[in-house]
């Protein structure tokens, strides 16, 4: 189950800047404008950001790390970079490197929910399950409407036993995104 639960994890968390990108991925033929813009404005990082994202979304990983890394270099001090390349990291199973590319994020932006999405769901899948609850509550707090931090939050109070706050926490979710066989199996457990 551990294996399962990692595989669906990485996926839930590429799985935002996979769909953003494949708009972009259009953009990366020679000639397009995302690759002229390179040539002209080869230290813009939003340049590096989107052919990022368009070779993110053609699965060529190391070379969309590598223009990640490289926006980050000229804007340190913007988190979504910082949250971007944690997402590119988590697809190539860089656990490590990933976590720190998100505290970096919550560092510079203590509000970014996605990045306290991101390393919520890490955690959980490391079984830090006390720290995971922080995230994925501050997650929540700042976006109440996201059914996956309602998921992550449920199974991770589950883990923590806390299971009047879990079944809430699902429940949330279900009414947000009622397609949850996963979730359904999990709350039919807890009840």
């Amino acid at each position: 189950m551990p294996e399962r639960r990692s595989k669906v994890s990485v996926l839930l968390l590429s799985g935002v800047l996979f769909c953003a990108s494949a708009a972009l991925a259009r953009q990366s033929a020679p000639g397009s404008p995302a690759k002229s813009a390179k040539q002209v404005a080869p230290n813009d990082p939003d340049t590096h950001l989107a052919m990022a994202r368009a070779l993110a979304a053609k699965a060529k990983l190391p070379e969309a790390t590598a223009e990640l890394r490289r926006a980050v270099s000229l804007a340190p001090q913007r988190a979504d970079l910082h949250d971007a390349l944690g997402t590119l990291l988590v697809r190539q199973n860089e656990f490590v490197a990933a976590a720190g590319e998100f505290e970096e994020a919550l560092r510079l932006d203590p509000n970014l929910a996605s990045a306290h999405l991101r390393l919520g769901v890490l955690q959980f899948e490391q079984r830090q399950f006390a720290a995971a609850e922080q995230h994925l509550a501050k997650a929540h707090q700042l976006e109440p409407r996201h059914f996956l931090t309602l998921n992550y939050l449920g199974r991770t109070l589950t883990e923590a036993g806390k299971l009047p706050d879990a079944i809430r926490a699902f429940r949330s979710s279900l009414e947000l995104q009622p397609d949850q066989p996963d979730i359904l199996s999990l709350l039919g457990q807890s009840l």
